[in-house]
């Protein structure tokens, strides 16, 4: 559209020189007066369109600015955004960990419930035996105390017996001995 005025402009300042003032009629002189109007309007819509552009420039220049505000303000929300991820993945690697650790703790548990139960089980088996060497030990002194007598009456006969023959041993020899 600029260029359209400015052509008929180019062509307004190349036709009229060309024209002599002396031929110059009544209708030329209202085609030159809407000529003139035209200019003007040209150039206050010249002037115009140069403020809107100035004014446009302005307007995209603090866009500009708010664009990269915006994205600055977006790349440091992201950083932020990456390290609540990171923090949310380390809670959850955390929260995976306590879930592995209240795991091992239940076998824990169920390993020291079994413990119990095996040290109620070995507990009466130790009674048990306790119950056993006592028997073992009263049938085992019965039966050192029966050996004992039957030995010791045995004793005592060869005793006697050995007093006697060495009753009839000489004298000299009895001496020998250490006997009396």
């Amino acid at each position: 559209m600029k260029f359209l005025y400015v052509g008929m402009l180019l062509i307004g300042i190349c036709i009229f020189p060309c024209l002599s003032y002396a031929n110059v009629t009544p209708e030329v002189e209202a085609l030159a007066a809407e000529l003139d109007k035209a200019q003007h309007r040209i150039d206050a819509n010249s002037r115009q369109i140069s403020l809107d552009i100035a004014e446009i420039e302005s307007r995209i220049s603090k866009l500009t600015g708010q664009i990269t505000y915006a994205n600055e303000a977006s790349k440091n929300i992201d950083a932020k955004y990456m390290k609540i991820v990171e923090g949310l993945n380390s809670i959850n690697n955390i929260w995976a960990k306590l879930k592995e650790v209240q795991v091992m703790q239940g076998k824990y548990e169920e390993r020291l419930n079994s413990f119990g139960t095996d040290v109620v089980k070995l507990e009466k088996e130790i009674e048990a035996s306790k119950n056993i060497v006592t028997w073992v030990t009263a049938i085992v002194s019965v039966v050192v105390i029966l050996v004992g007598l039957f030995f010791s009456q045995r004793f005592l006969e060869l005793y006697a017996n050995y007093r006697v023959i060495c009753s009839r041993l000489p004298k000299e020899d009895r001496e020998r001995m250490g006997v009396n």
